[in-house]
């Protein structure tokens, strides 16, 4: 195992920054502590550059205000071109070295937005659209490129786990100081806490994968650094828990149930065991108990959600376009001519709040929303992401079943990806969001690293 102690101090510092930045309401000081964090990154070891880039972007990129945020990218830009430099110099020839399988990913990705602008009402929204993807792609090969060395891969790692609990604690911060919350949950027995993010469903999808993630380091790892892994795996649980947001339990649980699964069956029958226990006896003589089941997973909204809203008009948009879709960024353009609810009920309140509130993914679900905006040819990049990522999942399994880490890890990965697929179907982003930093990079870092093991043949310590 590699030992923490070597970057513990410079991720505590960031770690302390971070939350200085998240539970301040004063821009000024937010500013002035990001531009020391920023100061801090830049005379940092070239190694840990990576991944503090990592939880500055997952925990930074979304707060604030647009200034700040450009401010984030423009800097985890100008890091990430000097980690590049400091490992190449300024020569391209490392361009050749992407494995052709990515190359050929990232252009139909980027191909599949062109077309579908090319056939929408706006092709100056596709635009933005497609440089906004084009710079997260060409952000996910900076981070491709800096990962050399296993220990690099393990660095990534490192932070995406800081990185939720970073989120966890002020989650926990936001619930604590809100008596309106604490009310609601007094009250009604619902907890629905965003933090600074606003969006629960954009946290949640952080912790989908960044909870797998520390289940992972706690089963390969021993004592304290063990000890320490399920501290992480308690405060990211208790976000997951504050954020109530059901697409990630899914997530999280499918996750962890395959994790289980494949490297700790025994451990797992024992928990299915004692839960079935619980249930039953809780059921016998705690029956008021399980009501607080239902009202947390809101279970009498099941079927009065404005999801089915929202599915109506993807499925309606389909219909009206279903080879190209409506083009990148125009679903939002399209609800309101392609809605059958009447204008001033309460269900079109619902959804004019995702009309004005919701960045994109409208659909609130992963594959209405490549369908609609990009069309069949959409869903197709959309699903040959995903089937990349097994089939790079399939060949390391095949090549390093000897090795625990790195088998063990491929196992977290495909998990991830596979709770994420279910959290799809009723969630649009975290997996391709046409470029959108906050919402999709933790999986693509995921992706990023176990493409550098296998195709720069990376070897973990045994």
């Amino acid at each position: 195992m590699l030992k923490l102690k070597s970057n513990i101090k410079s991720i505590s510092i960031l770690f302390c920054i971070c939350i200085v930045l998240l539970i301040t309401a004063q821009y000024l000081t937010a500013i002035v502590a990001g531009l020391v964090s920023m100061l801090f990154l830049f005379i940092l070891k070239k190694e840990y550059v990576p991944g503090l880039v990592a939880i500055m972007l997952l925990v930074l990129s979304s707060t604030f205000n647009e200034d700040l945020r450009l401010i984030i990218d423009l800097v985890s830009f100008a890091l990430l071109i000097r980690q590049y430099i400091a490992s190449f110099g300024l020569s391209i020839s490392e361009l050749k070295n992407i494995p052709k399988s990515i190359t050929i990913l990232c252009i139909l990705i980027v191909l599949s937005l062109t077309v579908s602008s090319m056939f929408s009402d706006s092709f100056m929204i596709g635009v933005k659209e497609i440089i906004r993807q084009f710079i997260f792609l060409v952000l996910i090969l900076f981070f491709y490129f800096s990962l050399n060395e296993y220990k690099d891969v393990h660095y990534i790692n490192i932070a995406i786990v800081v990185s939720g609990v970073i989120m966890s604690v002020s989650l926990l911060h936001s619930f604590l100081t809100s008596s309106a919350e604490i009310y609601l949950l007094k009250t009604s027995g619902v907890v629905h806490e965003s933090g600074y993010l606003g969006n629960v469903s954009g946290i949640g999808g952080v912790f989908a994968v960044t909870i797998p993630l520390t289940l992972y380091y706690i089963i390969i790892s021993r004592n304290k650094e063990k000890l320490l892994f399920e501290v992480a795996m308690v405060l990211q649980s208790l976000g997951l828990f504050l954020t109530n947001s059901r697409g990630a339990i899914i997530a999280v649980i499918s996750a962890i149930f395959l994790i289980l699964l494949v490297l700790r069956s025994q451990l797992l029958k024992k928990i299915v065991t004692g839960l079935i226990c619980l249930l039953v006896m809780t059921f016998l003589y705690f029956p008021s108990v399980l009501d607080l089941f239902t009202i947390y997973f809101r279970t009498d909204r099941i079927l009065e959600n404005a999801r089915y809203f929202l599915w109506d008009i993807s499925l309606s948009i389909i219909k009206n376009h279903p080879i190209f879709g409506v083009g990148p960024g125009m679903f939002k353009y399209n609800m309101y001519s392609n809605m059958s609810v009447m204008i001033g009920s309460w269900d079109e309140e619902e959804i004019r709040w995702v009309y004005e509130n919701a960045g994109t993914g409208h659909s609130h679900n992963f594959y209405l929303y490549r369908l609609s905006e990009l069309g069949v040819v959409g869903l197709l990049t959309g699903l040959l992401f995903p089937l990349l990522f097994f089939f790079i999942s399939y060949k390391l399994i095949k090549k390093y079943k000897e090795n625990f880490k790195i088998y063990s890890l491929t196992i977290t990965s495909i998990s991830i990806m596979i709770g994420l697929l279910f959290r799809g179907m009723v969630e649009s982003t975290g997996i391709l969001s046409n470029g959108w930093i906050a919402r999709d990079i933790c999986t693509w870092l995921v992706f990023s690293n176990i493409a550098a093991i296998y195709y720069k043949k990376l070897i973990a310590e045994v």
